[in-house]
């Protein structure tokens, strides 16, 4: 959006900059960075990305957990997530890991199965929302299904590090611009000749 068109008393202090993304396989792009992911670009992955399957899943095999063994929901949730490995045990767990990762396998695995699922979803929604909202508002999901991994895993970069607040690439558009001046005034003058000393 133009910011112009908005009541700003003192513009923003940092403006966006161009971040080329890419290889030589599937060829260069480049989008506006900002340090920061937009309401929009936010609300967007969030709306595609809720009450995904393996969430649904893991509630689903906490409540039934809880219940036949008589415990919070919480408590429960936490027995699946460190039988998972996605979470550190708090040495709370009441079960034994191994008893829960035989008797519910099956549970698990789909589970497992989801969330590497949901990974790859995650890259394409968040290509699908910078390119939308950055580049081309006309951008669809078989626009992006199209596009090389590398530059899906280039925006997907991007979108980690904007959702971060990660300024990086800023800066380094920044500190490359500065490098150069400095080299150019270390650099003679071709104008300038050296003084020669009169006797």
């Amino acid at each position: 959006m133009d910011s112009s068109k908005l009541p700003f008393v003192v513009q923003p202090k940092r403006k966006a900059k161009l971040h080329r993304f890419g290889s030589d396989d599937a060829g260069y792009m480049e989008i506006p960075v900002k340090g920061y992911l937009t309401t929009g670009e936010r609300s967007f992955i969030q709306q595609a990305m809720t009450a995904e399957e393996s969430t649904v899943a893991i509630v689903s095999l906490s409540r039934k957990i809880a219940t036949e063994y008589n415990m919070d929901l919480d408590q429960a949730y936490n027995e699946v997530l460190v039988v998972m490995g996605g979470a550190k045990s708090q040495g709370t767990e009441i079960l034994n890991s191994r008893e829960i990762a035989l008797k519910y396998n099956a549970e698990l695995t789909q589970i497992l199965t989801n969330l590497s699922i949901n990974a790859d979803k995650e890259k394409m929604v968040a290509a699908i929302a910078l390119l939308r909202y950055r580049v081309n508002a006309d951008i669809e999901f078989e626009d992006v299904m199209k596009l090389h991994p590398d530059l899906i895993n280039g925006l997907y970069d991007i979108y980690k590090a904007e959702s971060e607040g990660d300024l990086k690439m800023l800066e380094d558009k920044l500190e490359l611009k500065k490098e150069s001046v400095e080299e150019i005034e270390k650099k003679p003058s071709r104008r300038r000749k050296p003084t020669e000393v009169t006797k």
